[in-house]
Formats: C-alpha cells, structure tokens, sequence
C-alpha cells in the first residue's frame, strides 16, 4: 500500500462562473432585423445575441456612467447602435462596430477620461477577436426626472427619450443634442409616459398612463390623440410594412390602428390586464402577457385567438430576437420560443436568486435556489449555464438537496422531501419517493453513504424546523411512492439546520440552533453523544473519511472538530471573520474547507487547526460548498445567486516559486560578479530587478567613491529610466531610504538617484506611471521626506555657522590676549622710563598704563566684531545660494 503523504492544497484560482443573466424588468431587441438583445441587470446592462437554438451568448456589461439604475434600454433597428437610460434623467448611447453575431464586438463608453474598456464576459477565445468601437455619447434628457422609456428611429441617428412625468424630447444620437421637446396630455398637463415607437416617415407613437396614444409629427410639429384604450397602454408594435400599429392595454384590449389616419381598424378583447406585447411569425401574430400568466397568440387578421401556453407560468415580458421570440420570467428565467408555435426552443436560467445548496453531479451541477425545482447546470466557459433539466414537484422553495451516485435527494419549506433518479446521458429523471412527515419546513436532508457490499444507498435521513429527526427507507420503493419514517426522534430544542452520515453509515449527526451537535445510532435512534461548545446555531456538520471525527461550523465564526464516538472536543480553528455557514472535508481528510457570511471560502490543515489557503469567493453569504475529485475543485455558491468552480493549482504555484527562485539564485550570483568586475551598470540593473534596495544603496555607495563613479550611475540609471517598472521601483527605493533617515551616506545616494530620474524622465511621463492613487502615495512619502531633511540640512548649516563663528572668537580672544600682554610689558617699560624722568609715583604711573592697555583691548574687540559679522554675512550668502 502507497504511503505517499498528499501534498497541501494552499492555492486556488477561478475557473468557471455563473453569473446572473437577467434581473427583472423590460428586455430590448431590434425586432426580426437583428439577434441582439438586452438584459437588465440592475444598475447594468448585458449585451447578447441569440442562436436559431435559442442559445445566449453575452458579449459585454454596460454600466451607467453616472452610477445610477438603469431604466430604460433600446436597440437601433440595425443593430448597430444602443441606448439606455438612467433614474437620474441621464442617456448613454453606444455604437457597435459589427455585427454582434460574429461574437467580436467589445463595447465602451468614450465618454470615460481613461477610456478604458468595460468588464466583458467572454471566454478567451472570444476575447482574442474583440474590436474597438466607435465613440459613445453621453447627455441629460430631464433634469428633474427618470427616463421611462427610449426608442430610435430607423436610422439610428434619433432617439426619444419620455419620463414619467409627460415630457417628450427627441435627441441627435451621435451629438447629444436635443432637436424636439413635447409635452404628453391634454391642456399640457402631463401624463406618464409607458410606451414610445419611432416610425421610418419620422412620426413619433407615445403610449400613456391615461390610455391615449399620442402621435407627433417631427416635421410638420403637430401632434394627434389616438383614444380607444380605458387604461395605460402597456405597448406598441408595427406591422403591415409600418402602415398599422398594435397597442396593447391594461383594459384587457388590444386595438389595431390605421397609422396615417389615426382610426381604429381592430379590437381584440383579451379580458385581461396585458402587460407587453410582441409582432411575430411574419408579422401575422401578436403574442401578448397579462395577469394570468403565460403567452397567447393572436391572429391580427382574424382578431381571434390561436395559441394559448399557459405552462410558461408568470411571463413578464416579450421581445422578438432575430428568429427568435424571447420570453423572460418573474422567477429570472429566460425562454427561447419558435415564434410559430411558442414551443420552447431552450431555456436559460438568468437569476439564480439566492443559492441554498450545490452539489456535484457528475459533469453536472445540482441547485437549489428560491426556486420549487432542483436545475441540473452544466458549467460552460461563459457566464450562461446550459440547462439540463428541471426536477419540479415542491410545492414550495427548495432548501438543501443531497447527491449520491444516479440519486438526487431534496427538501423543502413545503414539509417533505423527495428522492430522484437522474439518467446524466439522456438527461432524464424520475420521482423514486415522496416523504411525508415532517410538520414544518425541512431545511436539512442527506443520503446514505456507499459501500462496498452494498452499492446502492438504502435509506437517506432529515431534519427539519420542527426540531425532529427522521430516517427514511429507499429499500423496495416503487415510482412516486409516499414512504413513512422507519424511526423519529425529537432531536433538538430549535430547528435543525444540517444533518450528516457517517461514512460507514452506522452514526447520524445533527446541527441545530440550539447550538449543539447531535450524535445518533443510525440502526435504533439512539442517542451516542452530545457536543456542547458552541456559542450560536450550529450551520453544518460533516464526518471525516478516515478519523473518527465529525466537524461543525456555527455562526459564532468557529469550526470544532469532535469525537464521534463520545463527543469530546478535539479542537477549535478561528480565522473566519463572520459566521461559518459550510464546512467538509477535502484531501481524503487532511484538510477542511469552510464557507462563511463573509463571501470568504478557507482552506485549514485537518490536524493542527492552520490556514492554508484563502479565496475571496463571493461578494455576499456562502451558503453553499462542495468539492470535485476530492478538492481539485471547489464549487461554492453565494446568497446574490453567484455559482463559482475553483480550480487548485498549488503544484502548478510550487513549480512556479522553485523556478522563480531558482532564476533568482542565478541573478543574485550575476549581480555579485557584476559588483567583483566593477559592472556597475549590470549590478544596478540586476540589483533593481531583484528589489534588493540594500545591495542597490551599497552599489550606488560604492560608484560614487569612485573617480567616474558619478558618470556610471548616470548611464546606469539612464538605462533603467526607460522602463516604467524600473522607474517605480527606484522612487520607492529612494522612499524607503529617506524614511529610515539618520544616514548622511543613504540621504546623498537617494538624492543623487533622484537628480538622474527628475533630469532624465519626462513629468508627463511620471505623471502616467503614477496615476494610481497607490502610486501617488510614493511621491507624497518622497516630499515629505525630502522636505525633512532639507530642514535638517539647513539647521545643520546654522549650527555650523554658529560653532564657526564661535571657534573663530576664541582664537580672536587669544590673539587679543596675547597682544594685551605684550602692550603690557611694554607700557611698564615706558611708564618706568617715563617716571624715573618725570618724578611721579608708581601708582599714578600705573593707572595710566591700565587706560592705554584698555583702550588697545576695546579697539581689537571692535576690529573683530566688525570682522565677525562680515565672515557671517559672506556665509549665509553662501548658504542661501546652495539652497536656491
């Protein structure tokens, strides 16, 4: 048997994802001229086109300039150009340069100072042929107000933009100017704006809250009241080569007018409040949605009812897409439609809402959502999912679900749990039981493990908010069979959030709010043990494959690993920073991966409780996590509907630091031979690309002390000054230098690297390197710090100035001294002269000796001062001047 210990998995890297494709509200497409459609994402936009199949492919995200919600979409009828508006009254329009359907297109908005292009979604081959476009433009249409809705006119050239206030204007495209303003409602008084449509002779259709249809003419500027309609009209459609109009109402009618007389052709009574309509199947159908749910299809020449498909359920709006009619859902789903005969073409989850649980299955990927069904995915390279099936039959919102081998289990708010059999090859399924029992909601369910002897699982287990416990048979189950619990147990005194098996089946744990861990016999429902430790709800439990140790996340951001067979706490890992939602085992039991509120996913040694990896997985709550081929993936899944797979790629980062220090071993001996020729060029070079900052110091130390020292560093940093990344590297050596200060030797060297920069690089070269707010932080240390030491340079000079001046007093005072004596010795001379011949006493001849030596002492003081205040004067003109 192998003893071959498995290497750590310390590193991870995001492989695929599944992102939400549709987020409620109204869809925009260029009709049967062109497959691209929009999707509302919120406060952004996705950029698709649709296959004859009905397949999605999103090619970019818009984004509101301004940040604010999107309101409003509209898509030229070529395809070449869309709009869309915004809550704060904004219209961003945007050119295609080709056509979306080549899967090359990459969208941006030039109005941006940095023209930097959008996240797109793509994978990397359709990244390689992205294009740039033409240039976008931005303007204001209400000051006051939101944009309700926008349309373009058949050139692309004009756009009307209406509110919900009544005001009407119509814009240059490509200008952003505004070329026509009306006022919708009688009198001008205004009437929210739901609907507008452009037709090819410049006439302009306004549907209204109050349920007129007004019509202006752009030439002429006169304006008609079309009144037929009770209510809002919710939408409007051309047909018959442009010559009538289809407005549908939220008085139950659809109305057929006369465009150039304005008269009423036809009236088809839907009894019921429609919400959006669509002309299809070669303009002779108009397929509609109400308040009663699913698509109907009209006749437009018979004014009957064909078509009724009631299956697709709360349908919230309609839009033709090239051949396909494209139908989109309250729950977030998308339908592609034959826009013959409704029949489903493909459909395409495009919310996922909040996910509850994921599971691994097979080349599939299992889901529970706030959803009634289970969707079985497939993960694609895009954004989009292929939908393989659907297990519907809750009758409420599906909490958790369990995958073991060809069984689905699932549970629900709507008291039971079901178990399926899933075909993978055929993508087909089958109810195997319903279980029935439980009297509240069931948020916790698992299968039996495999084993050897007995490969096929024979009962599953669940746990629910009514605080019990139950083990159901899979043994001799018929089709849809309803089965009863082989044991309850009361098992808590809150609701049951997680419940596991253990590998050889033989012991059941449960995680309650109570904030315990349950330990059960499975064969008699006796209770093994209780874990007691935790401080809040205990969130999820799982066993080890090859300790006898179960682990459980609680809300109180800890993981405990405890004995199974007593109970015993053996451990407790802290790290997460929020509640720990998901916890298991990976690296057959060597490590634990966790989930936590934080949209952080952790990675912690099984045994010594430390952290081995961290991936920021999601922006919200991670409710789910599961692993493939026991942790060479990780699927995880958060609360905004977001689904990740995350690849490891630790022996791929080990090679990667071997080599990367391998390469640098060899540059580090290179900079040292460079450093014993006297290369300085090549040792400045080798020591800045290894960010050595010391070695750099020492070498620039070294050069300078030479004779052509100054001229080497010169050339040396020229060379070096012609990459951005060097020339980054350097200034934070030079900040790093001035910060640690105290050094004359590492003041000169950061001083004398910074004259060869600032003289050799352009400013408005620096100024691109140093865009990013991070690297303006370097520059700021660099004033600061140069600023300082300027200060201590200049009080320095003071002081020396000072001590100068000093020094040359007290040799000045020597001199006077030494002068004062010898004036001394020669005054008594000349007074002893001068009384032996006048005949005067020894004191008055004294005194006048005092007065003369006195009178010499004053006289060089005076001399001196004046020569001390002239050697300061000359000093601090000199100092001025090496300042300056």
């Amino acid at each position: 048997m192998s003893t071959k210990k498995r290497k750590e998995r310390t590193d991870f890297e995001l492989e695929k994802k599944l992102n939400a494709v549709y987020l409620g509200g109204r869809l925009a497409s260029a009709g049967n001229k062109s497959s691209l459609i929009l999707f509302p994402r919120g406060d952004s936009v996705a950029v698709a086109s649709i296959d004859p199949r009905g397949k999605i492919s999103i090619h970019d995200e818009l984004t509101d300039p301004n940040g604010s919600d999107i309101t409003a979409l509209a898509v030229s009828e070529r395809g070449d150009r869309l709009a869309i508006g915004s809550n704060n009254g904004f219209v961003t329009t945007w050119i295609v340069p080709v056509d979306i359907t080549s899967r090359s297109v990459s969208l941006r908005n030039l109005q941006d100072d940095d023209d930097d292009e959008l996240d797109i979604s793509l994978s990397k081959a359709e990244k390689s042929t992205s294009q740039n476009c033409a240039s976008a433009t931005k303007f204001r249409a209400f000051p006051n107000s939101s944009v309700s809705c926008i349309a373009f006119d058949i050139s692309g050239g004009l756009v009307v933009v209406g509110s919900p206030d009544g005001n009407l204007r119509v814009f240059d495209a490509e200008a952003g100017h505004c070329t026509h303003s009306f006022t919708v409602g009688s009198a001008g008084g205004g009437s929210g704006i739901l609907c507008v449509l452009f037709r090819e002779s410049l006439e302009i259709f306004v549907g209204t809250e109050m349920g007129d249809i007004e019509k202006f003419d752009l030439v002429t500027r006169k304006s008609m009241t079309l009144k037929h309609h009770a209510k809002g009209v919710t939408s409007l459609a051309l047909f018959n080569a442009n010559r009538s109009l289809v407005s549908s109402g939220r008085d139950g009618i659809l109305t057929v007018w006369n465009c150039h007389e304005g008269k009423v052709q036809k009236t088809i009574v839907a009894e019921e409040s429609l919400e959006t309509l669509a002309v299809c199947d070669n303009e002779t159908k108009a397929c509609t949605t109400g308040e009663n749910g699913g698509i109907r299809f009209w006749d437009l020449k018979t004014s009957s009812e064909v078509l009724r498909r009631k299956e697709y359920g709360n349908v919230s709006d309609l839009t033709l897409a090239g051949d396909v009619l494209v139908a989109s859902k309250v729950e977030g789903d998308v339908l592609s439609l034959d826009p013959t005969d409704g029949t489903q073409r493909s459909l395409t989850v495009g919310n996922l809402d909040e996910i509850y649980d994921a599971k691994v299955l097979g080349r599939h990927i299992a889901i529970a959502s706030n959803s009634n069904d289970v969707r079985i995915l497939t993960p694609t390279d895009s954004d989009i999912w292929d939908h393989s099936a659907s297990l519907s039959g809750h009758a409420n919102v599906v909490l958790a679900i369990d995958v073991g081998g060809e069984f689905i289990a699932s549970s629900s708010k709507d008291k039971t749990a079901r178990v399926w059999k899933f075909n993978e090859e055929e993508y087909a399924s089958s109810l195997i039981c319903v279980a029935e029992g439980h009297t509240d909601a069931v948020g916790a369910v698992a299968l039996a493990k495999k084993q050897k002897k007995q490969p096929s699982r024979d009962f599953f287990v669940t746990g629910a908010a009514d605080k019990t416990v139950k083990l159901w048979s899979l043994s001799n189950v018929s089709a849809a069979k309803k089965v009863s619990a082989l044991w309850t147990v009361l098992a808590h005194e809150k609701d049951i959030n997680c419940v596991e098996v253990s590998p050889d089946n033989k012991i059941i744990a449960s995680g309650s709010q109570d904030r315990t861990v349950k330990l059960w016999r499975r064969t008699d429902s006796t209770l093994i043990a209780t874990c007691k430790g935790h401080r809040r709800g205990v969130w999820s439990v799982c066993f080890s494959p090859v300790d006898v140790v179960v682990v459980s996340a609680s809300a109180d951001k800890t993981i405990k690993a405890w004995n199974s067979a007593n109970g015993t706490c053996l451990r407790t890992i802290e790290g997460h920073g929020a509640a720990v939602l998901k916890v298991l085992f990976i690296s057959s039991g060597t490590q634990i991966a966790s989930a936590g509120a934080d949209g952080m996913v952790r990675i912690w040694d099984a045994r010594e409780g430390s952290q081995s990896a961290e991936i920021d997985a999601h922006s919200d709550r991670v409710w789910s996590l599961s692993s493939i081929s026991d942790g060479d993936r990780i699927v995880s899944g958060a609360a905004n509907g977001t689904l990740r797979i995350w690849k490891d790629v630790s022996e791929r980062v080990r090679q990667e630091q071997l080599e990367e220090s391998y390469q640098r071993t060899l540059k580090d001996q290179a900079v040292s031979d460079s450093i014993r020729n006297q290369d300085w060029s090549a040792a400045f070079r080798g020591g800045v690309e290894l960010s050595q900052p010391r070695k750099v110091e020492h070498i620039v130390a070294t050069v300078l002390k030479s004779e052509d020292g100054l001229e080497a560093l010169n050339q040396a940093i020229k060379e070096l000054c012609t990459e951005d990344e060097s020339v980054k590297k350097l200034l934070e050596f030079c900040r790093d230098w001035n910060a640690v200060g105290g050094s004359v030797s590492m003041v000169a060297v950061t001083h004398a690297i910074l004259r060869v920069i600032f003289t050799t690089v352009r400013m408005d070269r620096l100024a691109d390197i140093f865009k990013a707010s991070s690297d303006k932080a370097i520059l700021d240390a660099l004033v600061a710090h140069s600023r300082r030491h300027y200060e201590r340079v200049r009080g320095m000079s003071s002081a020396v100035s000072f001590l100068d001046f000093t020094l040359h007093r007290m040799l000045s005072l020597g001199e006077v001294k030494e002068g004062a004596r010898k004036e001394k010795q020669r005054s008594k001379r000349e007074a002893e002269d001068y009384r032996g011949n006048s005949g005067i006493s020894e004191n008055q001849s004294s005194g006048i000796v005092q007065k003369r030596q006195f009178s010499a002492l004053y006289e060089g003081m005076d001399e001196l001062r004046r020569e001390a205040k002239q050697q300061s004067r000359n000093r601090r003109r000199r100092s001025e001047g090496v300042v300056s």
